[in-house]
């Protein structure tokens, strides 16, 4: 590889990594913070596809935001959170037609929230990602914050929608005080 391909490379991976980082200091909206975990690692890994998988109520690892795939494609897939991780990493957690796949685990207190899959039509694209350990060592860094960012956000939204329903409840009417004519 040329040294300015590899600094131009190098620039790249910082400067996602540089967005990544601002992202958990500006933007606590719920879907602007998934579509911009999606984007980062489709950026980061120059995959042709990227897929967000985050629990839902059931404790299943959904789908909850694409790139490259279309969502109703995939949108059906479940994965059981009693899935080992080592399955995780080493199988493809969606049924679709690229050459090459990279699931990365996001793991915040110890605890596996989600993870996001990325696609490419080239056979072995993702292997740099394991047998290079800066490339590692960046990837590792991207889900940290990555997954820092969706679980304040999460936290974020969950909030708003705890003041949401206490507000609704405030202004409604008592319904036994309301009874009388």
């Amino acid at each position: 590889m040329s040294s300015i391909s590899y600094e131009k490379k190098l620039y790249q991976r910082l400067k996602t990594l540089s967005d990544a980082f601002l992202l958990s200091s500006r933007d606590l909206d719920y879907k602007a913070v998934l579509r911009a975990a999606t984007k980062h690692f489709k950026v980061f890994t120059e995959a042709d596809a990227s897929v967000l998988m985050l629990h839902d109520t059931k404790k299943n690892l959904t789908p909850v935001c694409s790139l490259g795939i279309p969502i109703s494609k995939v949108r059906d897939t479940k994965l059981p959170s009693s899935t080992r991780l080592k399955n995780i990493l080493a199988h493809p957690v969606l049924d679709v037609r690229y050459a090459s796949f990279m699931n990365t685990p996001f793991i915040q207190n110890r605890k596996l929230i989600g993870l996001c899959a990325v696609f490419s039509t080239v056979p072995e694209k993702f292997d740099i990602f394991e047998h290079n350990k800066y490339e590692n060592l960046f990837l590792t860094i991207l889900a940290s914050y990555i997954a820092a960012s969706v679980e304040n956000a999460i936290l974020a939204n969950s909030l708003q929608l705890i003041e949401h329903s206490k507000s609704e409840q405030k202004n409604s009417p008592d319904t036994i005080d309301n009874l009388a004519p």
